[in-house]
């Protein structure tokens, strides 16, 4: 949380020496709902009743936030931030929200493909931008809402998410030591090279990649995140979609779908030698084209800068209490470790 909030809106919470944080505290509750509860179960099997549910579940996590529906509370948090931010041209700073308060950009009169393009994906970026087909342009702006709504999505993709794709990946590496010891010569190789662990050394550590995009395989923090609407009456076989009918996509089903991945419980980083979706749309972590995760490059730095200190330094034991069973607790859009996750850091010397 301290780091999402002050690289996006250059704000320091603290919250490492104050758990009862109150936007700690609101930021959990967006998180909190989960199959299990009685309401959303009422509101699944019978949609007359959703809106009803949907009301009854906003007033229980209100008085859980002590009055304040934390949708509310953090989007008006966002939103002093901005006003202070207009009001005061030497408050501004080298930060995410600064960028889109700035961002301007030419808009061509003919229609842009958005199909071709990707959020996080510079190379397609790149190619939409070094056309020259067109010929008026005018300039466009974020709007307010736009500003408050991507701001409000990377404050959840920048902590929840990965706070909880990380919580994944270490029991992972702790369970499988040859992988964890595999990543932490590449690592060391890295250090030893010279190399400091930061943004520009990244793309240098191929296998940390290989080994986060397994985690994010078999534990998609977010599980029900891509969904489109169908824009026309579609037959799929022998299924009868009507036009206006919300279609998501079953992350987790996918992701352990033998049909596309092999062997899909055994955890193999190698299995990502090839680009993901080099083959099919198979791989939906951070959802997929035009609007996909926002803050997919963020999350991805957090969590590699995060696993390769800790790797570097530790080397992680996995804790009695899984030694038998591993469980996930099954959020309405979200995946997490239910009982949290459990393991022991040995310090590592330098000859190993």
């Amino acid at each position: 949380m301290d780091v999402i909030t002050k690289t996006a809106f250059g704000i320091q919470t603290n919250v490492q020496k104050d758990p009862k944080s109150r936007l700690l505290r609101a930021t959990k509750l967006v998180f909190m709902t989960n199959y299990r509860d009685p309401i959303i179960f009422v509101a699944l099997v019978f949609p007359l009743f959703r809106k009803l549910c949907d009301k009854l579940q906003e007033f229980i996590v209100t008085l859980l936030n002590y009055g304040k529906f934390p949708h509310t509370m953090l989007i008006g948090g966002i939103k002093k931030v901005i006003e202070i931010r207009r009001k005061n041209p030497e408050a501004k700073k080298n930060d995410l929200l600064q960028l889109m308060l700035d961002c301007s950009i030419a808009v061509e009169t003919t229609e842009t493909d958005v199909s071709k393009l990707e959020a996080g994906n510079t190379e397609v970026e790149k190619l939409e931008a070094e056309k020259k087909e067109t010929t008026d342009k005018k300039t466009r702006r974020m709007t307010e809402a736009e500003i408050q709504s991507s701001a409000f999505t990377v404050l959840l993709a920048g902590y929840e998410t990965t706070s909880t794709a990380l919580s994944f990946t270490t029991y992972l590496l702790a369970k499988h030591q040859d992988v964890q010891e595999n990543l932490h010569q590449e690592i060391k190789e890295l250090i030893e090279r010279g190399q400091k662990l930061e943004y520009a050394s990244l793309n240098k550590l191929p296998y940390l990649d290989k080994v986060l995009n397994e985690s994010l395989r078999m534990y998609p923090p977010v599980h029900l995140f891509t969904n489109r609407f169908a824009v026309e009456d579609v037959q799929y076989g022998d299924i009868q979609i009507p036009k206006g009918t919300l279609i998501q996509a079953p992350v987790h089903l996918m992701h352990h779908d033998p049909e596309f991945w092999s062997e899909p419980e055994m955890f193999d980083p190698e299995r990502f030698n090839t680009k993901p979706n080099a083959n099919g749309i198979t791989y939906l972590p951070f959802g997929v084209g035009p609007r996909n995760c926002l803050g997919l490059r963020l999350a991805q730095l957090e969590a590699k800068l995060a696993v390769a200190h800790i790797i570097s330094k530790f080397r992680l034991k996995l804790g009695e209490r899984h030694k038998d069973k591993f469980l996930v607790l099954n959020r309405i859009r979200t995946l997490s470790p239910q009982e949290g996750v459990y393991v022991k850091l040995e310090p590592r010397s330098e000859d190993t």
